[in-house]
């Protein structure tokens, strides 16, 4: 927890983050070293186990210096794994200190001597305690644990797999070289454009909404114009204007037929009142092909 000649101020931080990156995996086991000359209570490794796994399914507990742990009734409830709450077990074991290792014990010797310290104190454990055990503990644990999540993997694999390979059948044969490359992607874009607007494809708008462009279109546009011409009140004297219109354009002789001339004037007028509705009708149209062509863009040179 103290930095020590070079380490950086925050050391400890990093090394609980470092630690974190592994054990917060579900399908990790953790494996919580404690020294056992120390209170278990105050354990880091016990600590930051139960943040992760506060159930223990996966948390396997070693306790080293073994040989150091007072031989109390508390202590031997430890080693039963009856007071610490993890479900792979609780395993003491004894590596040769550093006296040791330069007085040049071998490791044999080393295995020789733990063995008979748990007969000697734990004989009801010791088959079940000692770094021979651990070893075999842990093997166990992965094999069992890899039969477990194996199944799942497979299937998350096989997921992906179809996943990719719908993928690359989007992306269409395989082509050589930029020029090619860049002939077949407008082609694509060309022909997913059109596919949509013929409805025989559907594109997801930014809004959200799926949409089959020319479905869509058409029903926006009718229903914006619509909504528009129905809005549109034509004149309480709009009789008058028409005969207003016959009578000026045959002028001082009456005629036996409506001139021409008073239809294009009237209709000239009542077609200006249409130039708003159409205009909105169509940036609307405009402002949906726009987002059309922009979903086509990203599908098509999303892997660009």
């Amino acid at each position: 927890k103290v930095p020590v000649e070079d380490q950086p101020e925050n050391i400890e931080e990093q090394t609980v983050n470092l630690v974190k990156t592994f054990i917060e995996n579900p399908n990790s086991i953790i494996l919580a070293v404690s020294p056992g000359n120390v209170d278990l209570a105050n354990s880091e490794a016990l600590k930051m186990a139960r943040q992760v796994d506060p159930e223990g399914r996966r948390t396997l507990g070693v306790i080293t210096k073994a040989d150091l742990m007072e031989r109390t009734t508390e202590n031997r409830l430890v080693l039963e794994g009856k007071s610490i709450p993890v479900k792979l077990g609780i395993i003491g074991v004894i590596n040769r200190s550093q006296a040791k290792l330069d007085g040049g014990q071998l490791f044999e010797e080393s295995l020789g001597e733990e063995e008979r310290f748990f007969k000697t104190y734990y004989n009801f454990l010791a088959g079940e305690m000692g770094t021979p055990y651990l070893t075999q503990r842990l093997c166990k644990i992965l094999l069992e644990h890899v039969k477990e999540c194996l199944p799942e993997l497979i299937l998350r694999i096989n997921e992906q797999k179809v996943v990719q390979q719908q993928v690359l059948e989007a992306l269409g044969p395989c082509v050589v070289g930029a020029h090619d490359t860049l002939i077949e992607l407008i082609n694509g874009f060309c022909r997913t454009f059109d596919r949509n607007i013929e409805g025989r494809e559907v594109i997801k708008l930014s809004n959200g909404e799926d949409i089959s462009g020319g479905r869509h279109l058409f029903q926006q546009f009718q229903a914006t114009i619509c909504t528009d011409l129905e809005n549109i009140v034509l004149p309480d004297d709009i009789e008058l204007q028409i005969e207003h219109g016959i009578l000026s354009a045959c002028g001082a002789k009456p005629a036996l037929f409506t001139p021409n001339i008073t239809f294009d004037n009237l209709a000239s007028q009542q077609i200006r009142t249409y130039v708003q509705p159409v205009k909105r009708a169509i940036k609307k149209s405009s402002e949906t092909i726009t987002d059309i062509l922009m979903q086509v863009t990203d599908y098509i040179f999303i892997f660009v």
